[in-house]
C-alpha cells in the first residue's frame, strides 16, 4: 500500500469514529508510513497495568446448545461450508481442545479444567466435544444448565466460577467461537502478569465497540491491545473478580445489557487490537483480520489452520 492510500486510513481514522475498523486493518501501515503519528496515537492513551498475579490453574466454562438449529449465524457463515448448528459446535469444539492442549503443554494438564454447562444438548453434540477431547488427551465435566437460553446459562457459568479459587482465571465462553489456539496461553499470561486487567475479550466486536469507545492502549509482548467497554459474555476474568463483581454479572439476563460492561467501566478490560485470538462465528460480526475470510470450506470445517 502506497502513501496515499496510508494517507486515507490516517485521514479515515482520525476524523470519523465510524472508521474504527479501516483503521485498525491497515494500523501496520499508520506505522510504516507514518511513524509519528503512529507514536502520538499510541502514547496518549497509555494504559498502566500493575504487577503480577498469583495465577496458577485456567478454568473454562463453556455453555452449549444444538436445540436451536436455524441461527443466523449459521445461514450468514454456509458460504463458509458451516452450514448448520452442529458445524458452528464442531468448529468451536476443535479450535477449544486445540488451545487447551497448547495450554496443558505449557503449564501441566493438572492446571486447566474444562466444564461444559448444557442446554437441550443432543447426543450428535456432545460427541463433538469427545471427539475433539480425544485429540487433545484431555478430559472435561458435563452439567446441565439451570434453565433454558442465553440468561439462565450464562447465571449457571457464574454459579460453577465462583467455586474456584483466587489462584483461578476463568474464561466464560459462548460456544460460537473459534479460538486460535494460543488464544488460553496468551490472555493467561497477559492477565497473569499484570494485575490491573481483570478481564479480556479474546475477540475485538466490531458491532459493540466504537473508536471513541477504546479508553486506552496497552503494548504487551509486541501485540497491540485495546482497552474496551465490551458486554461480551465471552471473557476472562479471575475468580476473585467474579466474587468481586457477582451482583454486576448477574444483571444479565439474556440480552447482554447493563451487565458485564459495569465491571469494564470500573478496571481494565482488554481485547486484541488489529489482530484477534478468536473468531464470533457471525458472518456480521468477523474481525477484518479474520482468518476465516481467506479459508477455504474444507479448512474451516476441520479446524485446520488456513
Amino acid at each position: 500500500m502506497g502513501i496515499a492510500e496510508a494517507g486515507k486510513v490516517v485521514s479515515k481514522a482520525w476524523r470519523n469514529p465510524r472508521y474504527l475498523w479501516y483503521f485498525i486493518r491497515n494500523v501496520n501501515v499508520l506505522r510504516d508510513h507514518f511513524p509519528r503519528v503512529y507514536q502520538r496515537f499510541m502514547t496518549r492513551k497509555t494504559l498502566k497495568l500493575g504487577k503480577a498475579l498469583n495465577l496458577k490453574k485456567l478454568h473454562v466454562i463453556l455453555r452449549t446448545t444444538d436445540f436451536v438449529m436455524n441461527l443466523n449465524a449459521s445461514r450468514q457463515l454456509e458460504k463458509f461450508g458451516i452450514k448448520s448448528r452442529n458445524d458452528v459446535i464442531k468448529v468451536g469444539g476443535c479450535s477449544l481442545f486445540s488451545a487447551a492442549e497448547k495450554f496443558a503443554r505449557e503449564f501441566g494438564k493438572e492446571n486447566i479444567r474444562i466444564t461444559l454447562v448444557v442446554d437441550r444438548l443432543s447426543e450428535i453434540g456432545l460427541s463433538q466435544y469427545w471427539d475433539a477431547s480425544k485429540s487433545a488427551e484431555l478430559e472435561f465435566d458435563v452439567i446441565e444448565a439451570k434453565g433454558h437460553g442465553n440468561g439462565p446459562t450464562f447465571q449457571t457459568q457464574i454459579d460453577v466460577a465462583l467455586k474456584d479459587t483466587d489462584d483461578t482465571l476463568v474464561l466464560i465462553l459462548e460456544d460460537d467461537y473459534k479460538l486460535n489456539e494460543l488464544a488460553f496461553v496468551t490472555c493467561f499470561k497477559v492477565m497473569r502478569d499484570n494485575s490491573k486487567v481483570i478481564g479480556m475479550n479474546p475477540h475485538f466486536h466490531p458491532d459493540r465497540v466504537r473508536f471513541q469507545d477504546v479508553k486506552g492502549y496497552a503494548v504487551i509482548d509486541k501485540k497491540l491491545y485495546g482497552r474496551v467497554p465490551s458486554t461480551c459474555c465471552t471473557f476472562f476474568m479471575t475468580a476473585s473478580k467474579i466474587r468481586k463483581y457477582e451482583k454486576c454479572l448477574r444483571i444479565y439476563d439474556g440480552w447482554e445489557k447493563g451487565s458485564v460492561g459495569c465491571a469494564w467501566e470500573k478496571e481494565i478490560c482488554l481485547a486484541p487490537f488489529g489482530w484477534t485470538l478468536a473468531e464470533h462465528l457471525h458472518r456480521s460480526d468477523l474481525s477484518p483480520v479474520s482468518d476465516l475470510l481467506g479459508c477455504n470450506n474444507e479448512n474451516i470445517i476441520t479446524g485446520r489452520s488456513c
